[in-house]
């Protein structure tokens, strides 16, 4: 496992601090499972790049 930091809004990490007392596991963990759920739905389906999607300013 590697370590990865990054910026939450505080009323996230509050709420992720409060889940955590709630149910023992820690906030890290909480966001390991969310990271691997999000993961694991998108793998379902072949997302579009950037770079493929058109731009608003194409639309007619």
């Amino acid at each position: 496992m590697k370590r990865t930091n990054f910026f939450l809004p505080e009323p996230a990490r509050r709420e992720l601090q409060e889940l955590s007392q709630v149910t023992g596991l820690s906030v890290s963990e909480h966001l390991r499972r969310a990271i691997d759920e999000y993961l694991s739905r998108h793998k379902q389906t072949k997302p579009v790049p950037a770079s493929a999607q058109p731009s608003p300013e194409s639309k007619p």
